[in-house]
């Protein structure tokens, strides 16, 4: 058994690994390493404009607005704002964005120890615990210039925060409940599919007699308010001035083309798959769904899913496109918990022996993912040496435990004779190789996200423009397709890189 002081160690070290993967590339300005390079120049922008024109909250400006004033159709700018504040104390300095989101990653990492410790016990929560610090979509926002980690922050909190509601029916996690969702759906309004959640969540806890619940009604109406006055108020500068950072000028809800376009599933697929499951920790998690249903982790993970999935669908013209693949974060911590749930069913199976496996491997991989990535030009194709060694060190790990597995399960008496019988478990076994699989495939991602560069050569180009360019001339830039699909769907197609 894991006791108290162990368990906070090794929830220790995990902190610490994940707040060491985190901080890779913390210190990059926003230039020619950035990864969503619009989304992350419209951010830095709009917070570079509060620190010059005024710091008026309710009026973010981007720059690519011609000779207009440039408000425009976001979510609400806390973010941004924030960043330019800091600029007023410490300087213009644009790693201060980057800082932000690495402290709220860490927040994040903390409430999510707190999530798993509740629903798990002590070797799942570590287990699940790991999965989330290595995840690479969690890492990737981490440090990105990008409002995904206060909304991620608040996400995950709210979650944890409804689920002590309902079990404890505090006033304290209602309220915290309450205010994590609003500003979660104010950071994003993809986060307003926490509705699904929760709805599925309190018709298991309380069944339907909770809908007379005057607090439901007012928790409701209290975290949709205030993003729906924003989101109304934002679409009012896209009706004035036709600025949008992609809310109105591009088509996100399901069509008639999702029955003909065989893409929009594919790209699904994909993006789930290879960034959040990796994809061999959705065997691990269906071990989950089939041996521990019954268990508050498994089914918590389960609704949550469902209500991702209904997410997905409804926006499938945004979540299906493989630039979007960060917004599917928020399936992780409901994938993390269903992976530490198959480590605390196979520690009941395996005893002491897989917990001590899964923490051996973890460490090594930990070990690895240091190693992938401190080595900048390190080859990570599937035929690398290094990747190969890699494996070599995970299936070694995983035979051992698969030869401990049927080892346990070779012989049990029957009755009160000396009868044995050979009982077998090729799922368990499975599972128990797909375990440290997948974070060998987390470690191997996080190295490929490591240090991007692709717009280096446009950086380079516009740093050269700068100087001749007259500071109150018009600029001219091109941007991406204006729309997308067989049927011409409108499409955000604002150059704001070049422009920042």
């Amino acid at each position: 058994m894991i006791n108290r002081r162990l368990m906070l160690r090794v929830l220790m070290l995990l902190f610490v690994v994940g707040a060491g993967v985190r901080a890779i590339d913390l210190w990059r300005p926003v230039d020619g390493t950035v990864r969503e390079a619009w989304r992350e120049s419209d951010t830095a922008g709009i917070a570079r404009n509060y620190y010059r024109e005024g710091m008026n909250l309710f009026y973010p400006r981007i720059d690519w607005r011609g000779d207009g004033p440039g408000y425009v159709e976001m979510e609400f700018p806390i973010f941004p704002w924030s960043i330019a504040a800091a600029y007023k104390v410490f300087g213009y300095h644009e790693v201060i964005g980057r800082i932000i989101s690495y402290v709220l990653s860490l927040l994040t990492i903390a409430v999510f120890f707190r999530l798993a410790t509740y629903l798990l016990p002590p070797i799942g929560a570590l287990t699940a615990s790991g999965f989330f610090v290595l995840s690479p979509l969690v890492v990737r926002i981490s440090n990105a210039m990008q409002p995904e980690a206060l909304m991620f922050f608040c996400y995950v909190a709210a979650t944890y925060a409804f689920l002590k509601w309902l079990d404890e029916d505090s006033w304290k996690y209602f309220a915290l409940a309450l205010a994590a969702t609003a500003l979660a759906i104010l950071a994003k309004a993809t986060a307003a599919h926490l509705g699904f959640v929760f709805i599925g969540l309190l018709l298991w806890k309380r069944g339907f007699v909770a809908l007379r619940d005057k607090r439901v009604w007012m928790f409701a109406v209290a975290a949709l308010l205030p993003g729906a006055l924003w989101y109304f108020r934002a679409r009012g500068f896209w009706v004035t001035y036709g600025n949008s950072l992609g809310m109105s000028n591009e088509a996100h809800v399901i069509g008639w083309d999702f029955f003909t376009n065989r893409g929009h599933l594919l790209g699904l697929t994909v993006s789930e798959l290879f960034h959040v499951w990796m994809p061999t920790g959705l065997i691990v998690g269906a071990f989950a769904l089939a041996t521990r249903f019954s268990t508050d982790a498994v089914r918590v993970a389960l609704l949550w899913l469902v209500g991702i999935a209904l997410y997905y669908l409804i926006f499938i013209r945004t979540t299906s496109a493989s630039w979007a693949v960060y917004y599917h974060v928020v399936a992780v911590p409901p994938a993390a918990l269903l992976i530490g749930a198959t480590a605390a069913a196979l520690t009941e199976r395996m005893r002491s022996r897989i917990m001590w496996m899964v923490l051996g491997s973890g460490t090594i991989v930990w070990l690895l993912t240091v190693g992938l990535i401190a080595q900048k030009n390190i080859p990570l194709g599937f035929a690398s040496p290094s990747l190969l060694k890699a494996v070599a060190v995970m299936a070694a790990l995983s035979f051992g435990g698969l030869l401990a597995l049927e080892k346990h399960a070779h012989s049990r008496i029957v009755g009160t004779g000396a009868q044995t019988r050979t009982r077998t478990s090729p799922a368990a076994a499975l599972a128990l190789f797909a375990l440290p699989g997948t974070f060998l495939l987390q470690a191997r991602q996080i190295a490929v996200d490591a240090h991007p560069s692709t717009m280096q050569n446009a950086y380079a180009c516009a740093q050269q423009l700068a100087p001749v360019i007259p500071e109150d001339a018009l600029i001219v830039a091109t941007g991406g397709e204006c729309t997308f699909g067989p049927r011409n769907l409108p499409a955000a197609y604002n150059a704001s890189f070049m422009l920042y």
